[in-house]
């Protein structure tokens, strides 16, 4: 494997030999870019992520409170007496009156 660089230009050569005559040239230029453009799409990608990151942390913040001030309590059944009187024919009043009978 052989590297050569030009300080004015800034060319990188990479050449591979392959077996004893064959060699293969490929400028690191066009890597650098492609790894820059990587780069760049990898951090695009991470800003994203905190960006996600912090909102899961404000609505888990926000869920925290909720939480902290929620009152939970089982129904409550109250129950309440209610006695009516009754005549002979069936009909209901809410005073005692004469031939009546209580029934709560």
């Amino acid at each position: 494997m052989q590297r050569k660089h030009r300080a004015g230009i800034g060319l990188l050569t990479l050449s591979v030999l392959l077996g004893l005559a064959t060699g293969v040239s490929v400028p690191l230029k066009v890597l650098a870019q492609e790894t820059a453009d990587e780069r760049e799409m990898m951090l695009k990608r991470i800003e994203e992520l905190e960006n996600r990151l912090k909102r899961l942390e404000q609505v888990e913040q926000r869920v925290e409170e909720l939480e902290s001030t929620t009152v939970l309590s089982e129904p409550e059944t109250r129950v309440k007496r209610v006695e009516v009187w009754v005549d002979e024919k069936g009909v209901e009043h809410p005073k005692q009156e004469p031939g009546t009978r209580r029934i709560v």
